[in-house]
């Protein structure tokens, strides 16, 4: 049961709901999570319990948000409870349904080390986390996403090459049966404390890419956009991993892929009315050379082209790149050598590569 839902059935506040998590209509990143019985608004680094969230969202004084809070409480709002059934799957995530084991075979281990170019030192180090598994039925690598110590659900990525692409890929991928709708894989970097930097990517051989890439020094959270609900994966993680351990979010990058879908995923957060700096949270997007990360690393491409939100466009040819960082470079240590890949790189339409040309200008 929830006392801030309960506060905003009294209050007449509108709400939409997914899973254990419910958000005010009226006001933009702000999410209460039901089964902690807290909220967080990202675009003010703002969270807390039930008072927090009076002066929040009402915009209330201190004395006011007290005084508001005891009206509440007066009227005994559980006499205003409704049936609150939960949407969750049928059955619990079972990881033992994979034959999942933390042991990669010489076949997953090629995959990622040779044809993804991820070091050997980080697979061998994510392996150790319980980070990354293999399902041994079908040799396909699974990323565990993890609800503190509980695993609730898991990326597929298949190492096995289809000569027929499925949906376009030549290699499966997936979303376990039963996973979170609203959760997703995730790695903190860096070091020092609960992470004040998260990095927002769409799956988590590009998430690893970026970090490799960029090895950002201060504590950083780098996020997989694994579940369904693909904002409620980007404000579960950053609750779970950053508020749940006193730390508040300073700097958001969305670093999405480089086509359409990634665009578009970005424009919903300014269409939502979040800024790129409100004087508490930085909000940038970073935008790979290519099609995504891991192409990136393949490549080499070690300068990151990061901009503003506030000057983002979803059409490529209006956005313009504000700064550009300079990133730690591999070392011969941490990479392998290079691999025949077993498939050719993806093939861009002309129009990709005047944009991803435009972008290196």
């Amino acid at each position: 049961m929830s006392e801030i839902q309960d506060y905003m059935d009294w209050a007449g506040i509108t709400y939409e709901k997914s899973g254990h998590w419910i958000w005010p209509t009226d006001r933009d990143s702000m999410r209460v999570n039901l089964n902690k019985d807290y909220f967080n608004r990202f675009s003010t680094g703002v969270w807390g319990h039930l008072p927090e969230f009076v002066a929040e969202h009402d915009d209330l004084t201190p004395t006011e948000a007290k005084k508001r809070l005891a009206d509440f409480q007066q009227d005994n709002p559980q006499s205003r409870r409704v049936d609150r059934s939960t949407t969750v799957d049928s059955q619990p995530f079972d990881l033992s349904a994979l034959h999942a084991e933390r042991q990669l075979s010489t076949k997953c281990r090629d995959y990622l080390i040779k044809a993804r170019k991820i070091p050997t030192k980080l697979v061998d180090q994510l392996v150790k986390q319980g980070q990354i598994m293999e399902d041994t039925q079908h040799h396909n690598l699974v990323f565990p996403w993890y609800q503190g110590d509980k695993i609730v659900g898991a990326d597929l990525q298949g190492t096995t090459y289809m000569e027929d692409p499925h949906q376009g890929r030549h290699y499966f991928k997936g979303i376990a049966r039963h996973s979170a709708h609203d959760f997703g894989w995730t790695q903190v970097v860096g070091e020092g404390g609960a992470p004040t930097r998260a990095v927002i990517c769409e799956a988590p051989i590009d998430a690893m890419s970026y970090g490799q890439l960029f090895a950002p020094q201060e504590p950083t959270l780098i996020v997989s956009l694994g579940g369904v609900e693909k904002k409620g994966v980007f404000a579960n993680m950053i609750a779970e991993r950053i508020g749940d351990h006193g730390g508040k979010l300073k700097e958001l990058v969305l670093a999405t892929d480089n086509d359409d879908a990634g665009r578009q995923f970005i424009q919903q957060f300014k269409d939502a009315g979040i800024q790129g700096d409100n004087g508490r949270v930085k909000v940038n997007v970073a935008i790979p050379h290519e099609k995504d990360w891991n192409d990136d690393l393949k490549d080499d491409q070690t300068v990151q082209q990061l901009i503003s939100l506030d000057h983002f466009s979803s059409s490529v040819s209006e956005t313009k790149i504000q700064e550009k960082q300079p990133a730690k470079q591999s070392t011969p240590a941490d990479t392998p050598e290079p691999a025949a890949e077993d498939t050719p790189k993806e093939s861009y339409t002309e129009k990709r590569r005047q944009e991803i040309a435009q972008y290196s200008k």
